[in-house]
């Protein structure tokens, strides 16, 4: 059995915590690969409560500001090794830590690094000037000291060989399957109804609220639609904060004021995770129109929950090639009008259960390919 270590991610960033969710999900469903997986926490820090039973390692070696945190960093930046996580990961029986970055140059334990994607390169304007410099020497560091390095698509993959060829060898992809969306009923359509004050049909847009989820271009579509007598209902969950953009949110909200379509374009902000697979399997269609992805956690859910989605003509969205997918230009509003317009009206229980069935009855193997691709990975490394 291979302990492989993990980092809590961070609460700011649902992706992230929905990525590890999954991979733990897979891992624990296939015990047969030899992999526990376990994770590391600051001293106040838990997992999300929607992950199966992990074991968790708490040190203040993680907690940002406190003495043994300090002292880790001053050894670091003067030895060139993170030695006393190294040392403290070697203690607790662990031989791997993935996903995270390097222990440093003489360090004992390797490590598989993680690149999400490469937005900063294609949206440079969606970022300070410092954080695409940070965002670089990260990837570099990375790339120069990770033993194996994964990418969630082949299209990030070539964008790894293209900016960091000097990491383009040590490359490995790792397509992840939504595991946990199917396992959870969701809650009933009335209840939600009655709790988020809504009505039959809706589409469902759960994207955070960052400027790149591109939520613009369905608030104009839904005003074109309201300007030729027709009216359909967006809800739109997610975190409303862009670390990135702290004023996003604001004008996202003016503009909605602006369109006069505050009934019709939803905003129900974060929401706990059994009302959102609750609405998921509730909605007509599932939409994203992002300009950017590395690998979309929503068309994921809309992969193994059967449901059909709207979602933006990117090249990583044609590479997870969902069965019930239709692509839009991201920057047409009208084709994506009629398209809103079109679902809301073909909505029919009877083929969505058809769909729904289907994914479940294929979604075990994904899992199992999911898993079976993160071991081959992890034994590259020890």
């Amino acid at each position: 059995m291979t302990r492989v270590a993990f980092v809590v991610p961070g609460s700011g960033w649902m992706g992230g915590a929905s990525y590890f969710r999954n991979l733990v999900l897979a891992l624990s469903e296939s015990p047969q690969l030899g992999i526990e997986p376990v994770f590391l926490a600051g001293k106040g820090e838990r997992l999300p409560p929607e992950f199966p039973p992990v074991r968790v390692i708490q040190t203040s070696l993680l907690d940002e500001g406190a003495l043994l945190w300090r002292v880790r960093f001053q050894w670091r930046g003067r030895f060139g090794t993170d030695s006393l996580l190294d040392r403290k990961l070697r203690k607790s029986g662990i031989g791997l830590l993935s996903h995270d970055g390097d222990l440093g140059i003489r360090a004992k334990t390797p490590t598989i690094g993680w690149i999400a994607d490469f937005q900063h390169r294609w949206l440079p304007d969606f970022f300070s000037p410092e954080e695409r410099k940070r965002r670089d020497a990260a990837y570099d560091i990375i790339c120069r000291r990770s033993m194996r390095i994964v990418v969630s698509s082949e299209v990030a993959r070539s964008d790894l060989a293209n900016f960091f060829p000097q990491g383009a060898e040590k490359a490995r992809v790792l397509r992840f399957v939504d595991c946990s969306a199917s396992s959870i009923p969701g809650r009933g359509i009335a209840e939600l109804e009655r709790k988020y004050a809504f009505r039959h049909p809706y589409l469902l847009l759960p994207n955070q609220f960052w400027a790149h989820k591109n939520h613009g271009i369905v608030m104009e579509a839904i005003r074109i639609l309201r300007d030729s007598g027709r009216s359909v209902t967006v809800l739109a969950t997610g975190d409303t904060h862009d670390y990135r953009n702290p004023l996003f949110f604001g004008t996202i909200m003016r503009e909605r004021a602006a369109h006069r379509i505050e009934d019709s374009f939803r905003v129900l902000g974060p929401v706990p995770y059994e009302d959102l697979v609750g609405l998921m399997r509730h909605a007509a269609a599932l939409v994203n129109p992002s300009l950017f992805e590395g690998w979309s956690t929503v068309v994921e859910e809309a992969k193994s929950l059967g449901k059909r989605i709207l979602l933006s003509d990117i090249p990583v969205h044609r590479e997870q090639a969902p069965e019930r997918g239709t692509y839009f230009d991201p920057a047409d509003a009208t084709a994506l009008s009629c398209l809103l317009w079109q679902v809301c009206s073909e909505q029919d229980a009877g083929e969505e259960g058809w769909w729904a069935s289907r994914a479940a009855g294929m979604l075990p193997i994904r899992r199992r390919e999911f898993a079976r691709t993160y071991a081959q990975i992890v034994a590259e490394c020890t």
